[in-house]
């Protein structure tokens, strides 16, 4: 991964699904050492759209 051989901070969420059900997910990226800075635009993204389980249900069982 590209960010972390530049020294970025990397967090991906859940997001939704697309047309196919497939989910959908959203990565964003913060200069170095920011990762409390990430990790509390996540929470607060998560906040107004749900939890991964909230989001995406249940995963298959296998």
């Amino acid at each position: 991964m590209i960010a972390k051989f530049l020294g970025l901070c990397a967090l991906t969420l859940p997001v939704g699904k697309d047309n196919a059900g497939m989910p959908v997910g959203l990565q964003m990226l913060a200069g170095p050492w920011q990762d409390a800075k990430l990790l509390a635009m996540g929470q607060a993204i998560e906040n107004e759209l749900g939890t991964g389980l909230e989001i995406l249900g249940q995963p298959p069982a296998v």
